[in-house]
Parts: C-alpha cells; structure tokens; sequence
C-alpha cells in the first residue's frame, strides 16, 4: 500500500466503501481482472463514505494525503 498516494486516471470503476477499509479496494482490484491499480479515496472527500477507484493502467503516483493506493 501506497499512503499517502493518488494515481489519479484510468477509472474503469468507482466502489462506494460501506467501511473505511483501504484492504478492501486492494482485494476488489485483485477480483477484477481488467485492474491493474487502485486507489482508495478517504471519507469525506466524495461524501460521507470511503470510496475506491479500480484503474485499468498503472497511473503515475501522486503525493496527496487524500488516498491510499496500490498497484497489482
């Protein structure tokens, strides 16, 4: 896991997190075959709930104390 880390682009789907769990945007991008990336949006940011974005490249890391991401 990548804290403090965006890697903004290349959504093929965005999962609205009922828990603030960062695992659980990592496992959904390991059931997914088409994810190559993820990232893990904190509550608050795009409304109460967690938010994780699947990405179907490796986008290029950004420093933002929004996220969590992670390649596969």
């Amino acid at each position: 896991m990548e804290l403090n880390t965006d890697r903004p682009g290349s959504d093929i789907q965005t999962l609205r997190l009922e828990k603030a769990m960062p695992h659980q945007c990592s496992d959904a991008c390991f059931a997914n075959g088409n994810c190559r990336a993820w990232t893990y949006v904190k509550p608050g940011l795009l409304g109460p709930d967690a938010h994780c974005r699947l990405k179907s490249t490796t986008p290029p890391p950004k420093r933002s104390s929004c996220c969590i991401s992670g390649v596969r």
